[in-house]
């Protein structure tokens, strides 16, 4: 591990590999990488089973007649989607040299998730579209999944649901403009999309691109475009829109290697479709950090930042500092946040604080021992004094005491997990990072191996905290 504070931490002990229900990613099996490769090389028969059916009983629920495959203008015959939109009289003409700061261009933000599920796909969209909106002169559409009463229960806070997407629109441009302070004269669009709980993410269902207007079909920047196009087997990006851009968020090799099945057929099975979907989807992909394995087109770069809201909270702490704690801008320790799933980094963080916990143990077991020989104590004088000064096997508080802020599917065995190896964690239920319970710690441990760029790192060090991340590819922008 590499910190920003401190020496490093001695390397954990093997742990025992978590239960199927606690599986890392709950993974793509075997099974589920077979059906995203048959969808795009042998057509449509189970994608379109499965999606189809899923959008034709969600429209007869609705009370809306069923979609008829190439109804409208073009007389029963489907139009391909570059054809729809050049009817409508492109400006920007593919393959004409332009720029994206040109007066009148469109651009469709276009995401996998939605506040107030507080994750990296729902935030760092937000931002992007809110930022984007802020020359008058372009128009901006950010384009998020919409889920029905009983799956929003499923993943948004406690007693926070929509049932219009009107009111879920709302509900999220306020959110964009409590974070920045900015107009956030962005539109809001939906596609229909479903919760998968062995996934722990949301898929779409049915076409997306058809959630933007053809009119506005300029620029696309589709975050986790992988994630976006598994079961996107009807129409193409790039036949749609003039210029793609892709922005890869999450490591799913690196989940999938840690779920059920056969981990190397999964990865490579899965490897293959991420480069198919983003050749076929995507002009150019950007990559946050080399954690991301190679695609085609792809640039590394890190095009994430962190909302105003966090700098605000850094400032004001360098500031209160001197009169509130003589010079200390903290007054809590370590701490972490993260959704409770496994694949977040809870198995490294448990791992790693138990092998810090022991170490400690040890050594004040020696010093005693060094000290009861030099004393001449009997065995069972030296024995008494070890349990008084390790807790009875445990490290005194303030050297291994962490406050561990998520809610999730497996928060249940995480926190057994913890006592099992006895930690000494405090769990709080999930909460904005920039939640005023936040301000006051002074360091965030993030463990996790499987981040791309970890948001709340980013977060934390904008609020001033010091952070300890591991020393890999993933954390490279934070060395800088």
């Amino acid at each position: 591990m590499w910190p920003f504070l401190g020496a490093p931490a001695p390397s954990a002990p093997a742990a025992p590999a978590p239960g199927p229900a606690a599986a890392g990613f709950h993974g793509l099996s075997l099974a589920a990488v077979g059906v995203l490769l048959f969808a795009h090389t042998a057509g449509t028969f189970v994608a379109g089973l499965a999606v189809g059916g899923a959008l034709a009983r969600r429209r007869a629920r609705a009370g809306a007649p069923p979609r008829r495959s190439g109804s409208g203008a073009s007389g029963g015959k489907s139009v391909p989607a570059s054809r729809e939109a050049s009817a409508h009289g492109r400006r920007f003409e593919r393959g004409a040299l332009s720029s994206l700061r040109q007066p009148g261009r469109s651009v469709a933000v276009v995401t996998t998730a939605a506040l107030p599920w507080r994750t990296g796909t729902s935030v760092n969209p937000l931002l992007r579209a809110a930022h984007l909106a802020t020359d008058p002169n372009r128009k901006v559409f950010l384009v998020v999944p919409w889920l029905e009463e009983e799956e929003q229960r499923a993943i948004f806070p406690a007693g926070l649901t929509f049932p219009t997407r009107e009111a879920h629109a709302d509900y999220i441009i306020g959110e964009a403009r409590e974070r920045t302070h900015l107009p956030c004269d962005f539109k809001v669009l939906f596609y229909d999309g479903k919760y998968f709980t062995g996934l722990g993410s949301i898929l779409p269902v049915g076409d997306v691109t058809a959630a933007v207007p053809a009119a506005a079909a300029d620029v696309a920047i589709l975050e986790e475009p992988e994630h976006l196009n598994w079961c996107q087997h009807k129409s193409r990006w790039t036949d749609k829109f003039n210029h793609v851009v892709g922005i890869m968020h999450t490591n799913y090799l690196a989940y999938v290697a840690d779920g059920p099945g056969s981990a190397t057929m999964n990865v490579a099975a899965l490897r293959r479709v991420n480069k198919w979907v983003c050749r076929i989807h995507c002009h150019k992909v950007i990559k946050l950090s080399d954690a991301v394995q190679r695609l085609p087109r792809q640039v590394t770069c890190n095009v994430h930042g962190v909302g105003s809201n966090f700098l605000s909270i850094g400032r004001a702490r360098r500031e209160a500092a001197a009169e509130e704690y003589g010079g200390r801008r903290f007054s809590k320790g370590a701490y972490f946040i993260g959704k409770a799933v496994w694949g977040k980094g809870y198995k490294e963080l448990i791992d790693l604080m138990a092998a810090h916990q022991a170490a400690r143990s040890a050594a004040a077991e020696a010093d005693v021992d060094a000290a009861s020989a030099a004393e001449g104590l009997s065995a069972a004088e030296a024995a008494a004094i070890a349990r008084a000064h390790s807790g009875g096997g445990r490290a005194p508080p303030s050297e291994c005491h962490l406050d561990v802020y998520g809610s999730g599917e497996d928060l249940g065995a995480i926190k057994a997990a913890a006592a099992a190896r006895g930690l000494d964690f405090s769990f709080f239920g999930g909460r904005d990072h920039a939640d005023a319970s936040m301000h006051e710690y002074r360091v965030f441990v993030n463990p996790s191996t499987s981040d791309v760029v970890a948001t709340t790192t980013a977060e934390a060090l904008a609020m001033g905290k010091w952070v300890v991340v591991e020393d890999i590819a993933c954390n490279e922008f934070f060395k800088q």
